[in-house]
């Protein structure tokens, strides 16, 4: 089920609020990201990436009710363990909400670069054009690659050298040898138009 623009803006907003109220560390992603950059994007969730110690973890979920959170999980910190992922959903609205609990090198640098947005009476930093390309390739999920595309033809002034840079490292780090590869696939095919 596809929300409406209002819904968005108030699990946003309470979002924004709760983040800000525990250090601010934190950008947007997923197709919240993706429609602020330009790209016209139907979504039903939203999706966040958090700087949050691994200790501070219990803390923050006590805290969630305050700002109208609370945990689609029972099992939601174990899960936290072993995924890096809570799960949460936004009561007034019924949404989803998924904060990813970032720790690398380039969650930290997602976070230093990341781009503010307005959203009703409040302001909300998204990642960067090239990170949520990062993000989306290392997913590569149909959409995501749909995603990646569209980012791709829409920004013409972008980092290629950041985006492989990152590409690669993340293919150091798993099984997947097609990532970049994929990037590559696509950037050409943007260029050309032929995608």
């Amino acid at each position: 089920m596809q929300r409406k623009l209002a819904e968005f803006e108030s699990v946003a907003i309470d979002l924004a609020r709760w983040l800000d109220a525990y250090g601010g560390k934190y950008v947007l992603i997923g197709g919240v990201a993706v429609a602020a950059h330009g790209v016209a994007r139907m979504t039903h969730d939203i999706d966040a990436m958090a700087l949050i110690p691994d200790d501070h973890w219990p803390l923050f979920l006590e805290s969630a009710g305050k700002y109208g959170f609370e945990s689609r999980r029972k099992d939601t910190l174990q899960f936290a363990r072993m995924n890096r992922l809570l799960q949460l959903v936004h009561v007034a609205t019924a949404t989803d909400v998924d904060i990813s609990l970032g720790f690398m090198v380039f969650d930290c640098e997602a976070v230093e670069r990341r781009v503010w947005i307005s959203i009703a009476e409040t302001r909300a930093p998204i990642a960067s054009v090239e990170d949520l390309i990062v993000m989306k390739c290392f997913a590569g999920r149909p959409q995501d690659i749909a995603d990646v595309h569209k980012l791709l033809r829409m920004n013409g002034k972008l980092d290629i050298g950041r985006i492989r840079t990152w590409l690669r490292k993340f293919e150091q780090l798993t099984d997947r040898g097609d990532i970049l590869r994929e990037f590559e696939r696509l950037n050409t095919g943007t260029k050309r138009g032929i995608l």
